[in-house]
């Protein structure tokens, strides 16, 4: 029975990790502005309308994952362009929903359903970019991380980079850090042609209870193989913290 009960934990574990992206997969970033006034009635109608038509679309394969966040304000004058950040993650080998014809009915009467159109379209939406998933992990629940920090830099040698996140980094932090998610991911680069664009996303949570502590050794190796200076590998252009408004997942 021991036995059994282990085997379910683990495929448990299993099937969380898989709703989590894949190296390669394509992730839409939309950035929006919501005026300070029309926020709460934006969020209620994205929680209690839109969140159940992205639901429609994971649920017949258009996409994977669709999450809304709200941006806490701070001196930087990126984060003041916006105030909200949607996330789409499209199924491995597509960058879009395409032409996705989930059905979707929310129940509510032609008119009510208008009035929730509006609202929810009553934005404007600063920019767009998708971005290539180069690994991560995300937490043991299996849910999002209701605050996420989102770090935008410039990366200089992209290759080295991107391999000391792969060969190292993700399980150096997963095992010793006290971050509890920790996604890395690369920038389209039609989008981030120009020399002061961002080309690369950190995505990260921390659990405030607890420490780093990775070890000296650790540390020493990792320095030793991929240098000691991270400046010289890319630039940190901005950091932002944004909370969890709504999502949707795999089932």
């Amino acid at each position: 029975m021991k036995k059994l009960l282990l085997n379910i934990f683990v495929l448990a574990i299993v099937n969380i990790s898989l709703g989590q992206p894949t190296e390669g997969q394509t992730v839409a970033l939309h950035f929006f502005k919501v005026d300070k006034d029309k926020m709460a009635n934006y969020e209620a109608v994205m929680s209690d309308y839109f969140q159940k038509r992205a639901q429609s679309w994971i649920d017949n394969g258009c996409q994977d994952y669709w999450e809304l966040r709200r941006v806490k304000p701070n001196s930087t004058s990126f984060s003041r362009q916006f105030n909200y950040i949607a996330i789409d993650v499209f199924p491995a080998g597509k960058n879009s929903r395409g032409d996705c014809n989930a059905e979707f009915s929310s129940g509510l009467s032609d008119g009510i359903e208008n009035i929730m159109t509006q609202i929810q379209s009553d934005k404007e939406r600063v920019f767009y970019t998708r971005l290539i998933y180069v690994t991560g992990y995300g937490n043991e629940t299996g849910s999002p991380a209701k605050t996420g920090r989102f770090e935008f830099q410039r990366v200089f040698q992209m290759s080295k980079y991107k391999n000391s996140h792969k060969e190292d980094l993700r399980d150096i932090f997963k095992k010793y850090s006290n971050r509890t998610d920790w996604h890395s991911l690369q920038r389209n680069s039609t989008d981030a042609a120009g020399s002061r664009e961002w080309n690369y996303m950190n995505f990260s949570a921390v659990d405030n209870s607890k420490q780093n502590n990775i070890p000296k050794k650790v540390r020493d190796n990792f320095a030793k193989k991929w240098g000691q200076d991270r400046a010289q590998l890319r630039d940190i252009r901005y950091v932002i913290q944004a909370e969890l408004v709504t999502y949707a997942s795999s089932r």
